[in-house]
């Protein structure tokens, strides 16, 4: 990584492993000095500093995905709450911020002080190789929570982005019936092309009884009381939608109906390719940056 000629100096804040993995992979480049936010520091890099204290207005800060939570940065690996204020403390108008996720709030303080900044889970390349890393934790999901074979289960996956293309390509390889839901006519177009069924929204409500396996990947609130009670009581119903989620879990736990909301599954599953990904992302960033002002 190369911002500028000198030896630049990168605080990392908060995060999960794949904050803890990305850290390391920004170890591994002389020409980044790296200090890391967290409580463990077992799993960071020998060359990897703590002491906050000692970093004075770096160059580049690294927030996680997703940045923040309300006020406090996004830190589960914090015994105790970060404010995202005491992280900006550390900052000067020449620090570059990175964060995936970005909220809106957090844009309005980093304008409000001219900080430039990147939100990493707005470019291409890492979402769609997130939905890779999303799709392959959801199989196994399903491996871990159903005590028969993905071959010939009926599988729905309700939308049709990077996520459902990514799942429904490995879920058909696998051996199962595979089928879609979505509002587009060009987008059930191409679950037909791609060889699975098409089911329009509008005809949810009336097929999802049919289904072992109910897959959500639309942050909307689709699956109400009326679709929930369709649902069959021993289907498994994953929801991987962003928060608020796509799910009445309430409702859904009064009927019985084994639920998962599977948030942020790559860095569960699968972290040091997930910080791998958010590396190579950043890199990416910072060489256009580069060319750009060349």
């Amino acid at each position: 990584m190369k911002y500028q000629k000198t030896k630049q100096t990168c605080i990392l804040a908060g995060g999960d492993l794949r904050q803890v993995h990305l850290a390391n992979c920004l170890s591994k480049d002389m020409e980044v000095g790296v200090t890391a936010m967290g409580d463990d520091v077992s799993s960071f890099s020998p060359r990897i500093h703590t002491d906050l204290s000692k970093v004075v207005q770096p160059d580049i800060l690294i927030l996680p995905m997703p940045a923040v939570n309300g006020d406090f940065l996004n830190a589960p690996l914090c015994k105790e709450p970060v404010h995202i204020q005491t992280v900006l403390s550390l900052i000067s108008p020449q620090t570059v911020v990175f964060g995936g996720k970005i909220s809106p709030g957090l844009i309005q303080k980093l304008e409000s002080l001219d900080i430039k900044y990147f939100d990493y889970l707005k470019r291409e390349e890492l979402a769609i190789l997130n939905a890779v890393a999303t799709a392959e934790g959801t199989l196994e999901l399903i491996f871990a929570e159903l005590p028969v074979t993905i071959f010939g289960l009926n599988i729905l996956i309700v939308g049709s982005g990077r996520i459902s293309r990514a799942l429904r390509t490995r879920l058909a390889a696998l051996g199962a019936r595979v089928s879609v839901s979505a509002r587009k006519h060009a987008d059930l177009a191409w679950i037909q092309a791609e060889g699975c069924t098409p089911l329009p929204i509008k005809d949810l409500e009336q097929n999802i009884g049919q289904f072992d396996v109910v897959i959500n990947t639309v942050p909307a609130k689709l699956f109400d009381e009326s679709i929930l009670k369709k649902l069959r009581k021993d289907a498994l119903l994953i929801d991987l939608a962003s928060k608020p989620g796509g799910v009445d879990f309430e409702e859904a736990n009064k009927l019985g109906i084994k639920t998962i909301w599977a948030l942020s599954l790559p860095g569960k599953t699968a972290p040091i390719t997930s910080g791998e990904i958010i590396y190579q992302t950043i890199c990416n960033i910072i060489e256009e940056e580069q060319h750009g002002k060349a």
